[in-house]
């Protein structure tokens, strides 16, 4: 916990179920790692690059990810709650049944997102972009 990854190539590593609470990884490349069932609670992934992570049943409560590239990410059944997504990438995302209560994504692409049975209670979505979305459930 507490650790810090800034910039760091974690391209395809395997880190499920690890607990990266409070890590600084602003920049840091994870392209495709696996980083299901993780705690993340309060990291710091700011102008993170995240396409293709698998992000399943995660706990990324308080996160920042401001600017982040998370495109074709699966976060299905993650917490988001009170997470930071500000012009964050969020194209063909699956966020279905996740939880983004009070989440900020002002500005967030989700083109082709999944949110199907997610729950948006008191998010802030902002100028965020919706074409193609999945609000079914």
């Amino acid at each position: 916990t507490n650790t810090r990854l800034d910039k760091a190539a974690m391209a395809d590593v395997n880190l499920s179920g690890a607990d990266l609470s409070g890590t600084q990884a602003s920049g840091a490349d994870f392209t495709g790692a696996n980083l299901s069932k993780a705690v993340l609670k309060k990291a710091c992934l700011d102008n993170a690059v995240l396409v293709k992570v698998d992000l399943s049943g995660a706990d990324l409560s308080g996160a920042q990810m401001l600017g982040a590239n998370l495109s074709g990410a699966n976060l299905g059944k993650a917490i988001l709650t009170n997470t930071r997504l500000d012009k964050a990438a969020m194209a063909d995302v699956n966020l279905s049944g996740a939880d983004l209560s009070g989440t900020q994504a002002s500005g967030a692409d989700f083109t082709g997102a999944n949110l199907s049975k997610a729950v948006l209670k008191k998010a802030c979505l902002d100028n965020a972009v919706l074409v193609k979305v999945d609000l079914s459930g």
